[in-house]
């Protein structure tokens, strides 16, 4: 091995800055050899987006060499600018909808500011999933609001559409095996949501492994 290599750079490195201002990263760092001698190194900083100091907040910044795997750690903390007012939280919020309806969300959520008052802030919510309200149930969808690193969240409720009722509980339902017996068949479709296969009363397969099939069948045509 080269005894010039670089096995570990000194750090983390802080360094202040205040919001709207870009930290000034350290070009170069004391760096210590595989024969334990100590050099200045430059070091290649990871980029960081605008929108890391728009608000006061800290992160961290990878910094590394050209020729080494050796790696150090800048913890930049963005300071507030004495008469800025800047959002302190974002206040969670619920909607609704039927399963298989994609959710309206809220196009804003109330955000409170560090001079204690209270605004509707912009939400850019993240893209939903449609398996997430495929079903009734419930789901969070995250959004990011312009000028600060918190989330906004959203709970979706998702309910079933009264149009279309649950026509398995209407059911005669059989197995090809369950573990107890015959008389597990009618908690297939009896309408509980378990919260656990431990949960009773619940209908499970066990202790068998392999494929194991269930059946609904209605005594009058339906159409799902």
């Amino acid at each position: 091995n080269d005894p010039k290599t670089v096995v570990s750079i000194d750090g983390p490195v802080s360094v202040h800055t205040p919001a709207g201002t870009p930290a000034v990263l350290p070009e170069t760092l004391t760096a210590t050899t595989i024969d334990g001698k100590k050099k200045n190194v430059t070091i290649q900083w990871a980029s960081v987006p605008s929108s890391n100091y728009a608000s006061p907040r800290q992160f961290q910044v990878e910094g590394m060499l050209a020729d080494s795997d050796a790696r150090v750690e800048a913890i930049v903390t963005v300071d507030p600018v004495q008469g800025q007012v800047y959002i302190s939280g974002l206040t969670e919020t619920k909607t609704a909808t039927m399963a298989g309806t994609a959710p309206v969300l809220p196009p804003a959520v109330k955000a409170s500011y560090t001079d204690h008052s209270y605004k509707d802030a912009a939400v850019v919510w993240n893209t939903v999933d449609p398996a997430l309200y495929k079903l009734p149930g419930q789901f969070a969808v995250e959004g990011m609001v312009v000028g600060t690193d918190l989330k906004a969240k959203v709970t979706v409720v998702v309910t079933m559409d009264p149009a279309k009722p649950n026509l398995a509980l209407k059911a005669t339902a059989s197995a090809t095996h369950a573990q107890g017996g015959t008389a597990m068949h009618k908690n297939i479709n009896d309408g509980a949501d378990p919260a656990s296969s431990r949960a009773t009363p619940n209908y499970n397969n066990w202790p068998n492994f392999g494929t194991e099939t269930a059946e609904l069948a209605w005594s009058t045509p339906v159409s799902v």
